[in-house]
C-alpha cells in the first residue's frame, strides 16, 4: 500500500494549522471560517443566547439549543460549525462576541 502525502495548511483568517491528505485546497479557509456566514445570518436573539451558552463553555449543550431554535432545518454539523466559529473568534479575544 503506498503511502498517502500528508499536507500541512494553515488557514489564512484563523491561522489554523489543517492536516490531512492529500486533497486540502490551500486556497480554501477551514470549515469554521466558512461557516461564518451562516453564524452572522442567524437573528441577533439566536446569536446572543447561544454565544453566551458556548462562551460558558457549554458547546454541546450550543449546539443543541441552536438546532432547537432553528426547528431542526441545519444539519447537526453545519450547527457544530456555527458553535465552534462563534466559539474560537470570541475566546481569541480579536472579534468581540456578535461583531459583525
Amino acid at each position: 500500500m503506498a503511502d498517502q502525502k500528508r499536507v500541512i495548511w494553515v488557514c489564512p483568517l484563523c491561522r489554523t494549522v489543517v492536516s490531512g491528505g492529500g486533497s486540502i485546497k490551500k486556497v480554501d479557509v477551514c470549515d469554521i471560517c466558512r461557516s461564518r456566514p451562516d453564524w452572522e445570518a442567524l437573528p441577533q436573539a439566536v446569536r446572543d443566547e447561544v454565544g453566551a451558552m458556548a462562551d460558558a463553555g457549554d458547546v454541546n449543550n450550543a449546539v443543541h439549543r441552536l438546532r432547537d431554535l432553528d426547528h431542526n432545518r441545519l444539519d447537526p454539523w453545519t450547527c457544530t460549525l456555527m458553535v465552534a466559529y462563534q466559539n474560537r473568534r470570541n475566546s481569541s479575544g480579536s472579534i468581540p462576541r456578535n461583531a459583525s
